[in-house]
């Protein structure tokens, strides 16, 4: 139901007329109309163009350097257990620093919380 609604709202939008200035009011149907405005002008096929380009070139530079770098990760030389360490350590920390950091927004024992709930008007639980 997350992921439904939301899909079907915006399929439902995307047939109407909504414009800013019409976003209290009446939606009228006007079915394909939409796409076929996208679909026909040129600058969304020339973004698409540039954007497929754009991504072939990215995604082949990461892949050689990910691969030479896990070649070079994968040799031994003096220092290699350091360096391992050093470029995997960030991987492993900031799941740990994001737990610490909603631990630490949800806790009611830290002062700057528990105002920062009062002004929700929430009180703190029994217990």
């Amino acid at each position: 139901m997350v992921t439904i609604f939301p899909f079907f709202y915006t399929l439902n939008i995307s047939l109407r007329y909504v414009v800013s200035r019409n976003l209290r009011g009446d939606w009228p149907w006007i079915g394909l109309e939409n796409y076929r405005q996208v679909l026909g002008d040129s600058v969304t096929w020339e973004t698409t163009a540039r954007t497929v380009e754009f991504v072939a070139i990215v995604v082949t530079v990461e892949m050689v350097l990910g691969f030479l770098l896990a070649l070079f990760l994968v040799t031994e030389f003096p220092g290699a257990r350091a360096t391992r360490t050093l470029l995997l350590a960030p991987m492993m920390v900031t799941p740990i620093v994001v737990g610490l950091m909603w631990k630490a927004l949800f806790s009611w024992t830290a002062a700057w919380s528990i105002t920062c709930w009062a002004w929700l008007g929430l009180r703190r639980c029994p217990g």
